[in-house]
């Protein structure tokens, strides 16, 4: 009771107000689809778009994620060139959507492979390693005017947009712990880098996603 803001409330009626039999025939239960889920952890709710006020719990660790039976969805977002500043084309939307003037986090992306509500692993990829690795919230996706020059790019051009702080939001899939950074470190590190370049989603492979659990465990 109470976590993350949840309540719960119950109404008491007499034996055989309900017919359980009734119920069930009417509603036609039958077992959730996997699609289903993600479909339903996708959609943008107010509970899913803003984080109950209060202290703010800490969302679970990677290796908990990882047992998880239904994972929360993730993907990865890398950059080897950091921009300052926003464009044109992404301040104006955030201003007329969120009435937020200067959004919190934007990254160039392919059309259709980050979308709305999406949570992205956000990291920089060098030619010493990983570094800056935070998650962002995708609250919308927008494609550039070429004439935002300096962000505007032919290869990946849309921006997906994080308007507020992450304190915002829902918790992410999980925490960004110390013991995660060296493991997601330490697996691109050793091999996923050029895979993750070359890759046709953003989705993490499973193979990452093993080498990361296997790294944290100590393997």
């Amino acid at each position: 009771m109470g976590v993350n803001g949840l309540q719960e409330a119950g109404v008491f009626l007499p034996p055989g107000t309900v017919s359980i039999r009734r119920l069930l025939n009417y509603v036609k239960p039958r077992k959730i689809r996997r699609g289903e889920l993600r479909a339903l952890d996708r959609k943008p709710t107010p509970s899913r778009r803003r984080a109950p006020k209060g202290k703010r719990v800490q969302a679970m660790d990677y290796l908990k994620w990882y047992k998880s039976p239904e994972r929360a969805v993730w993907k990865c977002g890398w950059t080897d060139d950091e921009v300052s500043g926003t464009s044109k084309t992404v301040k104006e939307e955030a201003l007329s959507a969120y009435g937020k003037r200067e959004p919190k986090e934007w990254m160039s992306v392919v059309k259709g492979r980050i979308r709305e509500n999406d949570w992205v692993l956000r990291f920089t990829l060098t030619d010493d390693g990983v570094r800056n690795i935070y998650w962002q919230y995708v609250d919308f996706v927008i494609q550039l005017n070429r004439k935002d020059k300096r962000y505007y790019s032919a290869e990946y051009p849309y921006n997906a947009v994080q308007v507020n702080p992450l304190s915002h939001y829902p918790l992410p899939p999980f925490a960004i712990t110390p013991s995660f950074r060296r493991a997601f470190k330490r697996t691109v590190d050793d091999s996923m880098r050029d895979r993750i370049l070359s890759a046709k989603t953003d989705v993490p492979a499973k193979k990452m996603i093993d080498t990361i659990a296997e790294h944290m465990k100590g393997r």
